[in-house]
C-alpha cells in the first residue's frame, strides 16, 4: 500500500472524505456514528483526521470567508443508502481530494501573505512616533500622513505628505521600501529621512545607505536616471517629473533637526527658510521684496519659539519684520 507522508494513502483520502462529509448541512446523525466508529476504529485514522483539522482550524479565513469551491462537495448528496460500506455514497474522487489540498495549500499561501495596512497622521505642529510589529522606529514630523503595508514578503511604507525619520530593523529576506511620489527608497540597514515637498523628495541619510528607484512608467525621458544609492551623510532630491538635484554632504545632526526640536539654516534661501517656518509658524508669512528670496539664512532655531527667529532676523539680513494688524508676518527689504 503506498503512503504520503508516512500514512497509507487510503486512510488520507478516507479522512479526508469524512471531513469533507462532516462540514456538508444535510451530514445525517446516522452519518456522524459511522464516522465516530471509523475514528476509533484504528489510532492512524484519529491521527489522520487530526491532523488534517488542525490544519483547517489554522485556517481562520474560512470562519468569515467560506469557499464556494467547496459548496458543491459539500452539499454533494448521496446516492446510495446502504450505509458506510466504502464512503461510495460520497462519489469522492481522488480528483476531489487534490482539489482540497491545494486550496487548503492556496490559502496557506495566501494567508501568510496577507497585508495589513495601517495609517497615520499628524496635525499642524504635532509629532509622533510610532515602532512596529518588527521593531522599526517611524517618526512622523508635523502635517505628516503615510500608511504602513505589512506582509510576509515586505514591508512597506506609503508617504503620501510630509516628513518622516525611519530607523529600520534590519531583515535579510523582508526588505524595508518607503514609496514617495514616483520614487521608491529601500532600506540597507539604515537610519533616513523622507520629506516630501511641493515639487520635489528629498531624502537624507545618516546610517547604513538607501536605494532609490524611480517609476520609469512615469518619466519616459531616456537620458535619466533612474536609480541611486545614498550612503551616510549624504542628501539628495528628486523631483515630480524624474530629475536629481546634487549630491550634498550634510552634517549628522542637521539631519531631521526637528526631532530635537530644531530648524537648521546652513545657507538655506530666505524663501525656502519661510518655507521651512510656516510648517510650525501658524500665522501667515509674506516675502513682500522677492529681491530677498535668495538671500542665506544661517543658524539654529527652536522650534517652540520660532518669534525669536523674526526678532533676530533684521540683525542677520537686511530685511525689515512687520506683525501687521491682521497677524501677517510681513518680511521686506531695510
Amino acid at each position: 500500500m503506498k503512503e504520503v507522508g508516512g500514512i497509507p494513502r487510503s486512510i488520507s483520502h478516507e479522512a479526508t472524505r469524512w471531513f469533507l462529509r462532516l462540514q456538508a448541512p444535510d451530514c445525517t446523525p446516522s452519518e456522524r456514528k459511522a464516522f465516530d466508529v471509523w475514528l476509533t476504529s484504528n489510532p492512524a485514522h484519529h491521527r489522520e483526521y487530526s491532523a488534517l483539522q488542525a490544519l483547517w482550524n489554522r485556517m481562520t479565513v474560512f470562519e468569515t470567508n467560506p469557499l464556494p469551491e467547496f459548496e458543491g462537495i459539500l452539499a454533494e448528496k448521496t446516492h446510495s443508502r446502504s450505509g458506510w460500506k466504502s464512503f461510495g455514497h460520497l462519489q469522492v474522487t481522488l480528483t476531489v481530494v487534490v482539489t482540497m489540498l491545494l486550496i487548503i495549500g492556496g490559502v496557506r499561501w495566501g494567508a501568510t501573505n496577507l497585508v495589513t495596512v495601517t495609517s497615520y497622521q499628524t496635525a499642524f505642529g504635532e509629532r509622533e512616533t510610532v515602532t512596529l510589529s518588527d521593531g522599526t522606529v517611524i517618526e512622523l514630523n508635523t502635517r505628516t500622513s503615510l500608511s504602513v503595508h505589512m506582509s510576509t514578503r515586505e514591508r512597506r511604507v506609503v508617504l503620501e505628505d510630509g516628513e518622516a525619520y525611519f530607523t529600520v530593523a534590519h531583515e535579510e529576506e523582508r526588505p524595508f521600501i518607503v514609496n514617495a511620489k514616483g520614487g521608491h527608497i529601500r532600506d540597507i540597514g539604515t537610519q533616513f529621512s523622507v520629506y516630501t515637498q511641493e515639487d520635489r523628495v528629498l531624502v537624507a541619510v545618516k546610517e547604513g545607505s538607501v536605494h532609490i528607484s524611480l517609476d520609469e512608467s512615469e518619466h519616459q525621458d531616456s537620458n535619466v536616471t533612474h536609480s541611486r544609492q545614498l550612503t551616510a551623510g549624504v542628501r539628495m532630491a528628486y523631483t515630480h517629473t524624474g530629475r536629481w538635484t546634487e549630491v550634498e554632504r550634510i552634517d549628522s545632526h542637521m539631519i531631521a533637526a526637528w526631532r530635537e526640536g530644531k530648524i537648521v539654516f546652513e545657507g538655506m534661501a530666505l524663501n525656502e527658510a519661510i518655507q521651512e517656518i510656516k510648517r510650525y509658524w501658524p500665522e501667515q508669512i509674506i516675502l513682500a521684496d522677492t529681491s530677498l528670496a535668495d538671500t542665506e539664512v544661517r543658524g539654529v532655531i527652536d522650534i517652540k519659539n520660532l518669534a525669536e527667529f523674526f526678532q533676530a532676523l533684521p540683525s542677520m539680513l537686511p530685511v525689515q519684520v512687520t506683525h501687521d494688524p491682521r497677524g501677517r508676518m510681513i518680511l521686506s527689504k531695510q
